[in-house]
């Protein structure tokens, strides 16, 4: 909670700092919006922006490691080398890896957008990126799910 007068954090539940109960009578107003003021709290439109970036390079790494196992596992219908099978499922192991950890940091910076949204912060990109690295991480896990399939059924 913030103080009412001041805009500092305090853990008071009547809203007034400890500097401020003990002057309280001399401030009748309040600060307009003192509470969860996004200024005092250290909040603010970048709040979680790296996280969120991070979630997006590291789905999008993942997404062009399943392109490239996909076009290992059409190398493998076309050839019918075992090979191929083998060298897809080594890249998509990774792959999977990293649209998991994607969707996790993607979950991760949405839930930073919440939390800085509670205290008047507004990181749109953060929220932007978050939902695109969930996004693209699903699309990753489903292009493997298709090249396991096509290396390994075909």
């Amino acid at each position: 909670m913030f103080c009412k007068f001041c805009g500092k954090y305090t853990d008071n539940t009547n809203g007034v700092c400890n500097d401020c109960a003990g002057k309280s009578d001399s401030l009748t107003t309040p600060i307009v919006n003192a509470t969860n003021n996004a200024a005092n709290s250290g909040y603010d439109a970048k709040y979680g922006l790296s996280n969120a970036i991070a979630a997006t390079v590291i789905t999008a790494i993942g997404l062009i490691l399943a392109y490239v196992a996909y076009a290992m596992a059409l190398g493998s219908i076309a050839s019918a080398n075992g090979i191929f099978s083998f060298v897809t499922f080594i890249i998509n192991v990774p792959s999977i890896i990293l649209s998991i950890i994607g969707i996790k940091k993607g979950i991760n910076g949405i839930g930073d957008f919440k939390f800085a949204r509670a205290h008047n912060a507004t990181p749109v990109a953060t929220l932007v990126l978050g939902i695109n690295a969930i996004a693209c991480g699903a699309s990753t896990l489903l292009i493997n799910i298709a090249n396991l399939i096509f290396a390994f059924v075909a």
